[in-house]
């Protein structure tokens, strides 16, 4: 049986596993010494959904998930430019729900019950030679495999170090955060706020609703403050809901990270290839990262499994993946620009333009850029 080593044990390598266990002998080895993501939530589009009935959890993860009944668009003096019930979003775009990103990675844990989990050891060279790639890890043993899939994220530091490609910053921050229930009771559905020079998502859920919020990033006093105090510098003038919201975070349950993007133009090198975030990293604002990381691990164990009877080299294999993803990310990478376009206008008479048309925007861009999510062709 073939040996996989899948480098990093967030959404996409946890995938993988889970797709490639029943054939190959798949070890997952990730620096940390807990698997525990990061504060936040995973929108799943219908692409997503096929994922994860195919590895089994899409019963689970959907009785864990929240569908919200609308999605409404306001501006930063909180009126209304557009809103969309679920049924019509649903008719044109398919079904889309919100979990946790920590529930989304239990289950896929537990469906990936058959491979070996290394925690608190990374890899420190990659070497290929006959076929095979010898990995020495920071514990200074080494062991060949037949195939390395990188999943090690948007600071992957293999993509780094074989290609010298590193993360490019859009020059926004973003802050992720839960919130309580009680954020709702005027709100009810997903709220987006479009403002002067940042966005905010209101999110409700089951137990515990999110609020994500993207800003330029400034150089100011506000960088000696906690992150919470930061936030309420930040957007002390945006509209009442989204300062409302952000009143009622916890400091403990504040992630801020840095928005980046990924363009790699190789997807394999030898028997490395990538996925995920590691290969194609995208602005969090349509929430399709997490599932064209799922489709990569779908698609990479079927274009795998000719290899299993030798059918065609593992190259072969690989190549054949790349072939079928690059076109359809570069169509998501594309979308996610063009919408990070519409909401960093800087222009107050442009952006008093977009709100005013909104209503016609939007469905043209639903219909033109991103219906593809309900495309089955990723297979």
């Amino acid at each position: 049986m073939k040996r996989v080593l899948i480098i990093g044990g967030g959404i996409a390598g946890l995938s993988a596993a889970a797709l490639l266990q029943e054939d190959f002998h798949v070890t997952i080895v990730d620096k940390r010494e807990v698997l525990n993501e990061r504060i936040g939530f995973i929108g799943l589009w219908e692409n997503g959904l096929r994922v994860l009935e195919k590895i089994g959890i899409k019963e689970q993860i959907q009785n864990e998930a929240y569908e919200p009944p609308f999605l409404k668009i306001t501006d930063e003096s909180d009126q209304s430019i557009f809103s969309i019930h679920r049924n019509v979003f649903s008719r044109f775009l398919g079904r889309h729900i919100v979990v946790d990103r920590h529930v989304l990675q239990r289950h896929l844990k537990d469906a990936a019950n058959g491979i070996e989990l290394m925690l608190g050891k990374a890899v420190v060279q990659l070497n290929q030679k006959n076929n095979e790639v010898i990995v020495e890890f920071n514990d200074k043993t080494v062991e060949a495999f037949d195939l390395v899939v990188a999943a090690d994220g948007v600071h992957s530091q293999i993509r780094s170090t074989l290609h010298g490609i590193h993360e490019q910053s859009y020059g926004w921050n973003v802050w992720v955060s839960t919130l309580p229930q009680s954020v709702f009771s005027n709100i009810g559905g997903a709220n987006l706020v479009f403002g002067k020079q940042y966005y905010c998502f209101i999110i409700p859920g089951k137990n515990h609703g999110w609020l994500m919020c993207g800003a330029p990033k400034q150089v100011s006093h506000a960088e000696k403050l906690d992150i919470h105090q930061q936030l309420q510098s930040v957007f002390k003038e945006a509209s009442t809901t989204v300062r409302s919201a952000i009143d009622q975070v916890q400091i403990d349950q504040i992630y801020q990270g840095d928005t980046t993007q990924v363009r790699m133009p190789v997807w394999h090198s030898g028997h490395i290839t990538f996925i995920g975030d590691a290969q194609h990293a995208v602005m969090p604002l349509l929430g399709f990262g997490g599932c064209i990381a799922m489709e990569d691990a779908m698609v990479l164990a079927e274009t795998l499994k000719p290899t299993l009877q030798n059918a065609i080299p593992l190259g072969n294999a690989l190549q054949n993946f790349a072939s079928q993803r690059r076109r359809r990310v570069r169509h998501f990478q594309n979308t996610c620009d063009l919408a990070w376009k519409m909401v960093a206008i800087k222009s107050n008479w442009i952006r008093s333009i977009r709100n005013k048309t909104l209503y016609l925007l939007l469905p043209i861009f639903a219909l033109l850029r991103m219906r593809k999510v309900r495309c089955k062709s990723f297979l």
